[in-house]
């Protein structure tokens, strides 16, 4: 499969709309979403582990990682020192501070543990590694078997060769999510392959029912499409089809079974993306409210209302709920029945009505700090970003029921401004950079010269210098 052939065969996950849905729900009704972790219910998807091959696992990466042990003292005696240096920044291993014979004795006492269990093998390397601090050093960079972090078993076929192997670069992700009691046998038959082509392999992988994926494979460009193969007749070999699950909601399908992400080293790839739908969501609804502010709505009973004061009365709503509430634990000197005066009214609309365009127009940029105070009695009434986040929370709800085109319009709006921040405008699972390097046509040049400038530093005008 050619890299272009490749890129075109990963759909694009917003081809799926319930995804911005989901993340547009969350955002109306205050809710966390979490695309990373499951809301499985599935009760067949709870067993426990498969204690065969968690075996099997530990057995062949313990006597794969004794092996390179052994060769670090062979290393140590038959290399030049100019040999050595090569190996070290090719493959990231420093000698520099081992000492020769406890090198030695590292290596004789790691090939005497005969595998009987992994309980065994990690009571064995612990005794082994408190005798001295070199042995704890080496052990504890190139231990075989990473520790749990946050449920997840992290396993470096470059780390377990103790830097004999030169490890890969991730680029991209490979996403797998299939019943837990199967997880290890995937494992297990990944690593062999792997071993069998002579590949290096870098993933993660769990057992927890709480995540949205069982297995987290990283690749870079050269080999990706002999890890999707690989994936593929693990499923087709061991009749593993009817026990997998769609993977994570924000990853593009490759098949049936199988997520594609671009590798983010500072693991934002899901927050970047659920942060920018959130940004397109006031984007869209203040674009909406923006054109309305001037407008009228025809009632059913033939009277028109005009917008703008009906989103004052809900910020006077708004207000009011929020006032009732601070009165009730006594922290203000104000009774209820000021709230609902014809005064009270009269100063919130006042105020609104001088501001509310102004507000509308910057609500992408009101910080946490923003603030609009309105004296009233002995008492200052604040209107702070929750409200007006209330308040568009309100008009958005309102959008969505009179079946305006605000939803598709929000979608449109996602996709045509991913690449401000480095996402694939085509495919929102890939970035740029990594789109291209997996046969993305090379014709967003183009589709940047489509786009309005907007001013000096937009992307088209920076386009159009660089040409």
């Amino acid at each position: 499969m050619e890299k272009k052939e490749l890129y075109k065969k990963v759909s694009n996950p917003l081809n799926d709309r319930e995804v911005i849905k989901k993340v547009l729900y969350a955002y109306l009704f205050h809710k966390d979403i979490d695309l990373y972790h499951s809301s499985s219910k599935d009760e067949d998807n709870k067993k426990g582990k498969n204690l065969l091959y968690k075996e099997l696992i530990r057995k062949l990466l313990f006597q794969l990682w004794q092996d390179s042990i052994k060769t670090l003292d062979t290393l140590y005696n038959e290399l030049d020192t100019k040999t050595i240096k090569i190996i070290e920044e090719a493959n990231g291993f420093d000698f520099s501070g081992y000492n020769k014979e406890e090198i030695q004795e590292l290596a004789k006492d790691i090939c005497q543990i005969k595998y009987k269990n992994s309980r065994d093998i990690s009571k064995a390397i612990k005794q082994i590694a408190s005798k001295d601090e070199e042995s704890r050093r080496i052990i504890s960079k190139y231990f075989f078997i990473k520790p749990y972090e946050d449920k997840w078993i992290y396993i470096n076929s470059s780390l377990i060769k103790c830097g004999r192997e030169k490890g890969l670069t991730p680029e991209h992700e490979l996403h797998i999510k299939c019943d837990n009691e199967k997880t290890e046998l995937f494992v297990y038959n990944f690593i062999n392959k792997c071993l069998s082509k002579s590949l290096s392999f870098n993933f993660k992988y769990t057992n927890s029912n709480e995540f949205a994926d069982s297995l987290i494979v990283y690749c870079d460009s050269e080999n990706i499409e002999e890890y999707i193969r690989i994936i593929n007749e693990i499923i087709d070999e061991n009749n593993l089809k009817d026990k997998m699950q769609s993977p994570m909601e924000l990853s593009g399908k490759i098949g049936d079974y199988i997520g594609y992400t671009s590798f983010d080293p500072n693991k934002t790839f899901t927050e970047r993306r659920i942060n920018h739908i959130n940004k397109c969501i006031k984007q869209e609804a203040k674009r909406y409210i923006e054109d309305r502010l001037e407008k009228q709505e025809r009632r059913p009973n033939g009277y028109k209302v005009p917008y703008k004061y009906q989103y004052q009365r809900r910020l006077l709503s708004i207000i009011r709920n929020k006032y009732y509430k601070i009165i009730k634990n006594n922290n203000i000197s104000l009774s209820n029945s000021d709230l609902i005066s014809d005064k009270f009214e009269k100063k919130i609309m006042k105020a609104t009505s001088n501001n509310i365009e102004y507000i509308i127009k910057n609500i992408e940029f009101l910080g946490d700090d923003f603030r609009l105070e309105i004296p009233y009695k002995r008492n200052i009434i604040v209107i702070d970003k929750d409200d007006i986040e209330e308040l568009i929370i309100f008009i958005i709800l309102g959008l969505l029921n009179e079946d305006s085109d605000y939803f598709k319009d929000l979608c449109n709006r996602v996709k045509q401004t991913s690449f401000e921040i480095g996402i694939d405008p085509d495919n929102y699972s890939f970035d740029l950079k990594k789109a291209y390097k997996l046969g993305k046509p090379d014709n967003f040049y183009n589709y940047i010269l489509s786009l309005e400038p907007t001013d000096e530093s937009s992307p088209k005008k920076k386009a159009i210098k660089k040409k």
